[in-house]
């Protein structure tokens, strides 16, 4: 008779995911030592899934080749949380993070400088934009890394200029103007011009 009958008279139900240590084909004999390790439920979260795994024992490792997930070819670089070596139990909740790497390639914006030019064309004080200032463009190459297909670092590799910028050129006036000074006099509002009369003497009378 061989252990699987000995369960089934017994009604002992095996579960998906139960490990025995003994196989249910072997013949039994007296003596005999049987263990049945019940599964519990561990989860996983991956690739924008969640599944539920029956499993006895083992590690996050065995874990994710039971239910079937393949980390990315450089294994260092798939985030797998708790890490793979950890021991499995029934509140173990497995995370992955798809980590992936690309190349990059955007325009940016370079911005025109100013330059003031002397100009004694124009008086002190008066300036004149001579040349609108015009941005460039910049071909940026990046070495991009990703998670779940998030952007979340990059390091530039390359630049190439697309078009230059245009400077903007200001002309400062330094022509000086002559200024003329004036001196003003002042009259009075009224003058008075007095003639002083000297008093004359009456002749002496003859005595």
């Amino acid at each position: 008779e061989t252990l699987g009958n000995i369960l089934e008279n017994n009604e002992v139900i095996l579960n998906e995911g139960d490990v025995l240590n003994v196989d249910v084909a072997a013949t039994i004999f007296d003596g005999m030592n049987v263990f049945i390790k019940r599964a519990f439920g561990v989860g996983i979260e991956c690739d924008g899934k969640a599944i539920t795994l029956s499993i006895a024992e083992g590690t996050v490792a065995d874990a994710l080749k039971a239910a079937g997930i393949t980390l990315g070819e450089r294994l260092w670089s798939d985030i797998v949380a708790p890490s793979l070596d950890t021991e499995l139990d029934d509140y173990t909740h497995i995370e992955i993070q798809r980590v992936t790497f690309g190349t990059l390639v955007e325009t940016e914006e370079i911005e025109f400088s100013t330059k003031r030019v002397e100009d004694s064309s124009l008086t002190v004080g008066n300036k004149n934009v001579t040349t609108e200032g015009v941005n460039g463009e910049m071909s940026v190459t990046y070495n991009a890394k990703y998670i779940d297909g998030v952007l979340v670092e990059k390091t530039v590799v390359s630049k190439e200029i697309i078009k230059a910028p245009v400077d903007e050129v200001i002309s400062v006036g330094t022509k000086k103007v002559n200024t003329l000074s004036a001196t003003t006099y002042s009259t009075p509002s009224s003058l008075s011009i007095f003639t002083l009369i000297s008093p004359v003497k009456a002749p002496l009378s003859a005595q």
